[in-house]
Protein backbone atom coordinates (compact mmCIF):
# COMPACT_ATOMS: atom_id res chain seq x y z
CA UNK A 1 0.00 0.00 0.00
CA UNK A 2 1.80 2.88 -1.62
CA UNK A 3 0.12 6.52 -1.89
CA UNK A 4 -3.19 5.62 -3.21
CA UNK A 5 -7.08 5.67 -2.13
CA UNK A 6 -8.32 2.38 -1.58
CA UNK A 7 -11.39 0.52 -0.34
CA UNK A 8 -10.55 -1.66 2.13
CA UNK A 9 -13.76 -3.76 2.66
CA UNK A 10 -17.29 -3.48 3.12
CA UNK A 11 -19.60 -6.13 5.05
CA UNK A 12 -22.89 -7.30 4.92
CA UNK A 13 -23.87 -8.31 8.77
CA UNK A 14 -27.09 -9.99 9.28
CA UNK A 15 -28.44 -11.81 12.93
CA UNK A 16 -31.60 -12.63 14.11
CA UNK A 17 -32.80 -14.89 16.67
CA UNK A 18 -33.97 -18.16 15.12
CA UNK A 19 -36.56 -19.44 17.73
CA UNK A 20 -36.36 -19.64 21.80
CA UNK A 21 -33.22 -21.80 21.46
CA UNK A 22 -30.64 -20.44 19.30
CA UNK A 23 -29.60 -17.27 17.35
CA UNK A 24 -27.97 -17.34 14.02
CA UNK A 25 -25.20 -14.79 12.87
CA UNK A 26 -23.83 -14.01 8.91
CA UNK A 27 -21.38 -11.75 8.04
CA UNK A 28 -20.18 -11.56 4.36
CA UNK A 29 -17.21 -9.00 3.92
CA UNK A 30 -16.10 -8.07 0.53
CA UNK A 31 -12.29 -7.18 0.73
CA UNK A 32 -9.63 -6.22 -1.41
CA UNK A 33 -6.58 -8.74 -0.94
CA UNK A 34 -4.30 -5.98 -2.02
CA UNK A 35 -4.52 -2.43 -2.14
CA UNK A 36 -4.90 -2.42 -5.92
CA UNK A 37 -6.78 -5.69 -6.17
CA UNK A 38 -11.00 -6.32 -6.60
CA UNK A 39 -12.82 -7.27 -3.61
CA UNK A 40 -14.36 -10.60 -3.19
CA UNK A 41 -16.83 -11.70 -1.24
CA UNK A 42 -16.35 -14.49 1.32
CA UNK A 43 -18.16 -15.72 4.53
CA UNK A 44 -16.49 -14.82 7.27
CA UNK A 45 -18.68 -16.04 9.74
CA UNK A 46 -22.04 -17.97 9.83
CA UNK A 47 -22.63 -20.00 13.14
CA UNK A 48 -26.16 -21.10 15.04
CA UNK A 49 -25.21 -20.05 18.65
CA UNK A 50 -27.53 -22.30 21.04
CA UNK A 51 -28.01 -20.33 24.40
CA UNK A 52 -30.44 -22.68 25.77
CA UNK A 53 -30.17 -26.44 25.54
CA UNK A 54 -33.63 -29.07 25.04
CA UNK A 55 -34.60 -30.43 27.96
CA UNK A 56 -32.55 -28.11 30.11
CA UNK A 57 -34.77 -25.63 32.11
CA UNK A 58 -31.60 -23.52 32.21
CA UNK A 59 -28.66 -24.52 30.63
CA UNK A 60 -25.48 -25.46 32.95
CA UNK A 61 -22.80 -23.14 34.01
CA UNK A 62 -24.96 -20.60 31.46
CA UNK A 63 -23.61 -22.90 28.63
CA UNK A 64 -23.77 -22.05 25.22
CA UNK A 65 -22.62 -23.73 22.09
CA UNK A 66 -21.78 -22.08 18.47
CA UNK A 67 -21.68 -24.26 15.32
CA UNK A 68 -20.55 -23.09 11.86
CA UNK A 69 -17.80 -20.63 10.59
CA UNK A 70 -16.52 -18.42 12.84
CA UNK A 71 -13.48 -16.40 14.98
CA UNK A 72 -12.35 -18.29 18.20
CA UNK A 73 -10.97 -17.31 21.30
CA UNK A 74 -7.11 -17.09 20.92
CA UNK A 75 -6.26 -13.80 22.68
CA UNK A 76 -8.45 -10.99 22.46
CA UNK A 77 -8.30 -9.56 18.89
CA UNK A 78 -8.93 -12.27 16.50
CA UNK A 79 -11.84 -12.08 17.67
CA UNK A 80 -12.68 -8.50 16.51
CA UNK A 81 -14.18 -7.68 13.03
CA UNK A 82 -11.66 -5.21 11.17
CA UNK A 83 -13.93 -2.46 11.24
CA UNK A 84 -14.24 -2.45 15.02
CA UNK A 85 -10.35 -2.14 15.24
CA UNK A 86 -9.23 0.53 17.49
CA UNK A 87 -6.29 1.02 14.07
CA UNK A 88 -6.20 0.98 10.90
CA UNK A 89 -3.94 -2.04 10.75
CA UNK A 90 -4.00 -5.24 13.05
CA UNK A 91 -1.14 -5.74 15.46
CA UNK A 92 1.47 -7.65 14.11
CA UNK A 93 1.82 -10.60 16.35
CA UNK A 94 -1.91 -11.52 14.98
CA UNK A 95 -1.22 -11.26 11.20
CA UNK A 96 2.24 -13.32 11.78
CA UNK A 97 1.06 -16.02 14.35
CA UNK A 98 -2.77 -16.22 12.92
CA UNK A 99 -2.50 -15.40 9.44
CA UNK A 100 -4.19 -13.00 7.01
CA UNK A 101 -6.79 -13.10 3.98
CA UNK A 102 -4.74 -11.16 1.70
CA UNK A 103 -1.32 -9.97 0.27
CA UNK A 104 0.23 -8.11 2.98
CA UNK A 105 -0.54 -7.15 6.35
CA UNK A 106 -2.99 -4.20 4.58
CA UNK A 107 -5.41 -7.01 4.19
CA UNK A 108 -7.86 -8.41 6.85
CA UNK A 109 -5.89 -10.19 9.66
CA UNK A 110 -7.18 -13.45 11.92
CA UNK A 111 -8.24 -16.26 11.25
CA UNK A 112 -11.50 -18.57 11.54
CA UNK A 113 -12.63 -22.33 12.65
CA UNK A 114 -15.37 -24.16 10.91
CA UNK A 115 -16.29 -26.32 13.85
CA UNK A 116 -17.80 -26.28 17.41
CA UNK A 117 -17.15 -24.12 19.99
CA UNK A 118 -18.71 -24.52 23.77
CA UNK A 119 -18.40 -21.56 26.48
CA UNK A 120 -19.47 -21.32 30.11
CA UNK A 121 -19.18 -20.02 33.33
CA UNK A 122 -16.82 -21.49 36.10
CA UNK A 123 -18.69 -21.28 39.64
CA UNK A 124 -16.11 -19.31 41.32
CA UNK A 125 -15.32 -15.96 42.35
CA UNK A 126 -17.92 -13.45 44.04
CA UNK A 127 -20.16 -10.70 42.75
CA UNK A 128 -17.81 -8.70 40.90
CA UNK A 129 -15.57 -11.85 39.72
CA UNK A 130 -16.24 -14.12 36.45
CA UNK A 131 -14.43 -16.95 35.16
CA UNK A 132 -15.34 -17.80 31.31
CA UNK A 133 -13.99 -20.59 29.97
CA UNK A 134 -14.03 -21.63 26.29
CA UNK A 135 -13.54 -24.71 24.27
CA UNK A 136 -13.01 -25.52 20.30
CA UNK A 137 -12.57 -28.24 17.53
CA UNK A 138 -12.95 -27.75 14.11
CA UNK A 139 -11.07 -26.70 11.42
CA UNK A 140 -8.77 -24.15 10.27
CA UNK A 141 -8.63 -21.85 7.03
CA UNK A 142 -5.69 -19.35 6.93
CA UNK A 143 -4.23 -20.01 10.58
CA UNK A 144 -0.04 -19.06 9.33
CA UNK A 145 0.70 -21.27 12.86
CA UNK A 146 -0.51 -24.93 11.06
CA UNK A 147 -0.92 -23.03 7.52
CA UNK A 148 0.88 -26.06 5.56
CA UNK A 149 -1.39 -28.85 7.26
CA UNK A 150 -4.50 -28.73 4.98
CA UNK A 151 -7.74 -29.04 6.77
CA UNK A 152 -6.64 -30.58 9.38
CA UNK A 153 -8.47 -30.22 13.22
CA UNK A 154 -7.34 -28.08 15.81
CA UNK A 155 -7.95 -28.20 19.34
CA UNK A 156 -8.13 -24.95 21.51
CA UNK A 157 -8.61 -23.46 24.98
CA UNK A 158 -9.39 -20.30 26.36
CA UNK A 159 -10.01 -19.15 29.85
CA UNK A 160 -10.66 -16.11 30.84
CA UNK A 161 -10.75 -13.89 34.51
CA UNK A 162 -12.66 -10.34 34.70
CA UNK A 163 -12.35 -8.57 38.10
CA UNK A 164 -14.46 -4.91 38.91
CA UNK A 165 -12.06 -3.47 40.61
CA UNK A 166 -14.57 -0.64 41.73
CA UNK A 167 -17.07 1.57 39.77
CA UNK A 168 -14.13 2.73 37.80
CA UNK A 169 -11.89 0.42 37.11
CA UNK A 170 -12.20 -3.14 35.72
CA UNK A 171 -9.25 -5.72 34.30
CA UNK A 172 -9.39 -8.75 32.59
CA UNK A 173 -6.57 -11.64 32.06
CA UNK A 174 -7.21 -14.30 29.72
CA UNK A 175 -4.73 -17.94 28.28
CA UNK A 176 -5.47 -19.19 24.81
CA UNK A 177 -3.70 -22.61 23.43
CA UNK A 178 -4.11 -23.98 20.41
CA UNK A 179 -2.66 -27.57 18.87
CA UNK A 180 -3.03 -28.70 15.58
CA UNK A 181 -0.96 -31.54 14.09
CA UNK A 182 -0.72 -33.64 10.59
CA UNK A 183 0.82 -37.05 10.03
CA UNK A 184 0.65 -36.15 5.86
CA UNK A 185 3.58 -36.57 4.28
CA UNK A 186 7.07 -38.57 5.57
CA UNK A 187 7.30 -36.30 8.64
CA UNK A 188 5.04 -35.85 11.44
CA UNK A 189 4.01 -31.87 12.02
CA UNK A 190 2.55 -30.72 15.50
CA UNK A 191 2.20 -26.82 16.45
CA UNK A 192 1.46 -25.64 19.93
CA UNK A 193 0.38 -22.11 20.09
CA UNK A 194 0.40 -20.45 23.65
CA UNK A 195 -0.92 -16.63 24.20
CA UNK A 196 -1.52 -14.57 26.83
CA UNK A 197 -3.67 -11.25 27.38
CA UNK A 198 -4.92 -8.58 29.28
CA UNK A 199 -6.80 -5.25 29.47
CA UNK A 200 -7.30 -2.79 31.86
CA UNK A 201 -10.40 -0.55 31.97
CA UNK A 202 -10.84 3.02 33.57
CA UNK A 203 -14.29 5.03 33.01
CA UNK A 204 -15.60 7.44 35.57
CA UNK A 205 -18.79 6.67 36.63
CA UNK A 206 -19.28 11.02 36.65
CA UNK A 207 -17.96 11.71 33.12
CA UNK A 208 -18.57 8.08 31.65
CA UNK A 209 -19.23 9.96 28.32
CA UNK A 210 -15.99 11.94 28.30
CA UNK A 211 -13.55 10.42 30.05
CA UNK A 212 -11.60 7.21 29.65
CA UNK A 213 -8.70 4.98 29.66
CA UNK A 214 -7.92 1.63 28.03
CA UNK A 215 -4.81 -0.38 27.76
CA UNK A 216 -3.83 -4.23 27.54
CA UNK A 217 -1.84 -6.35 25.37
CA UNK A 218 -1.29 -9.76 24.08
CA UNK A 219 1.56 -12.39 23.94
CA UNK A 220 2.06 -15.31 21.10
CA UNK A 221 4.74 -18.20 21.62
CA UNK A 222 4.71 -20.99 19.26
CA UNK A 223 6.14 -24.11 19.68
CA UNK A 224 6.70 -25.90 15.77
CA UNK A 225 7.96 -29.65 15.52
CA UNK A 226 8.60 -31.01 11.82
CA UNK A 227 10.70 -34.44 12.70
CA UNK A 228 14.24 -33.85 14.55
CA UNK A 229 13.47 -29.88 13.60
CA UNK A 230 11.72 -27.19 16.46
CA UNK A 231 11.10 -23.30 15.97
CA UNK A 232 9.72 -21.41 18.78
CA UNK A 233 9.20 -18.10 18.14
CA UNK A 234 7.53 -15.24 20.03
CA UNK A 235 5.78 -11.90 19.30
CA UNK A 236 3.52 -9.14 21.19
CA UNK A 237 2.28 -6.19 21.47
CA UNK A 238 1.26 -3.16 23.71
CA UNK A 239 -1.27 -0.49 23.24
CA UNK A 240 -2.91 2.31 25.28
CA UNK A 241 -5.82 4.87 24.41
CA UNK A 242 -6.80 7.77 26.09
CA UNK A 243 -10.66 9.54 25.22
CA UNK A 244 -9.89 13.19 25.12
CA UNK A 245 -13.92 14.01 24.72
CA UNK A 246 -17.00 12.45 23.46
CA UNK A 247 -15.71 12.72 20.36
CA UNK A 248 -11.81 12.35 20.76
CA UNK A 249 -9.65 9.13 21.26
CA UNK A 250 -5.78 9.35 21.41
CA UNK A 251 -3.60 6.12 21.61
CA UNK A 252 -0.47 4.23 20.51
CA UNK A 253 1.02 0.32 19.83
CA UNK A 254 3.83 -1.38 20.00
CA UNK A 255 4.42 -4.45 17.84
CA UNK A 256 7.27 -7.24 18.16
CA UNK A 257 7.02 -9.88 16.09
CA UNK A 258 9.63 -12.90 15.26
CA UNK A 259 9.16 -14.60 11.97
CA UNK A 260 7.79 -18.17 12.32
CA UNK A 261 10.12 -19.90 10.09
CA UNK A 262 13.20 -17.69 10.83
CA UNK A 263 13.06 -16.30 14.76
CA UNK A 264 16.42 -14.60 14.08
CA UNK A 265 14.25 -12.29 11.90
CA UNK A 266 12.13 -9.73 13.79
CA UNK A 267 10.57 -6.86 13.36
CA UNK A 268 9.18 -3.98 15.28
CA UNK A 269 6.25 -1.53 14.84
CA UNK A 270 5.85 1.83 16.43
CA UNK A 271 1.99 3.31 15.83
CA UNK A 272 0.17 6.25 16.95
CA UNK A 273 -3.56 7.55 15.85
CA UNK A 274 -6.18 9.95 16.40
CA UNK A 275 -9.56 8.80 16.21
CA UNK A 276 -12.82 11.23 15.63
CA UNK A 277 -16.36 9.54 16.16
CA UNK A 278 -19.40 11.79 15.20
CA UNK A 279 -21.59 9.21 16.32
CA UNK A 280 -20.78 5.24 16.74
CA UNK A 281 -21.90 5.45 12.79
CA UNK A 282 -19.48 7.10 11.58
CA UNK A 283 -15.57 7.54 12.28
CA UNK A 284 -12.45 9.69 11.07
CA UNK A 285 -9.04 8.13 12.10
CA UNK A 286 -5.61 9.30 11.12
CA UNK A 287 -2.66 7.19 12.21
CA UNK A 288 1.54 6.77 11.68
CA UNK A 289 3.49 3.79 12.02
CA UNK A 290 6.83 3.27 11.88
CA UNK A 291 9.34 -0.14 11.73
CA UNK A 292 12.00 -1.17 12.37
CA UNK A 293 13.20 -4.77 11.03
CA UNK A 294 15.41 -7.32 10.08
CA UNK A 295 13.79 -7.54 6.69
CA UNK A 296 15.42 -4.52 4.45
CA UNK A 297 12.57 -3.26 2.59
CA UNK A 298 10.37 -2.71 6.15
CA UNK A 299 13.27 -1.30 8.06
CA UNK A 300 12.75 2.21 8.48
CA UNK A 301 9.82 2.40 6.60
CA UNK A 302 6.99 5.05 7.82
CA UNK A 303 3.27 4.93 6.92
CA UNK A 304 0.49 7.80 7.30
CA UNK A 305 -3.17 6.37 6.87
CA UNK A 306 -6.26 8.14 6.80
CA UNK A 307 -9.10 5.99 7.29
CA UNK A 308 -12.94 6.56 7.17
CA UNK A 309 -15.56 3.94 8.60
CA UNK A 310 -19.29 4.24 8.18
CA UNK A 311 -22.24 2.10 9.04
CA UNK A 312 -25.70 2.23 8.35
CA UNK A 313 -28.81 0.01 9.65
CA UNK A 314 -28.98 -1.76 13.20
CA UNK A 315 -25.32 -2.31 14.63
CA UNK A 316 -24.58 -4.54 17.96
CA UNK A 317 -22.61 -2.67 20.78
CA UNK A 318 -19.65 -1.25 19.69
CA UNK A 319 -16.12 -2.70 21.46
CA UNK A 320 -15.20 -2.34 24.51
CA UNK A 321 -12.96 0.57 24.33
CA UNK A 322 -15.44 3.10 22.62
CA UNK A 323 -17.57 4.85 24.93
CA UNK A 324 -20.85 6.25 23.17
Amino acid sequence: MDDTFTLRAGEFELRAAIDPFADGFLTIPFEAESPTGPLEGDVEEGFVELKRLPFFEQPPWGLKLKMGKYRPDIGKNNRIHFHDLMWTTRPLPVSKFLGTEGLGESAEGGFQVAGINSEFFLPVGGENTSVRMVLGYGSTGNLAATADFGRRPVFYMHPNFFQTVSEDHNIELAASYLRGSSDEGEVERTTDLYAVDFSYNWQPARKGLWRSFVSGGEFFFMNRKEGETERTPFGYFLFGQYQLNRSFYAGGRFDYSEELTDPDIATKVLAGYLSYYTSEFLRFRIGYEYRLSDILEDDHRSSVFFEVNFVFGAHPPEPYWVRH
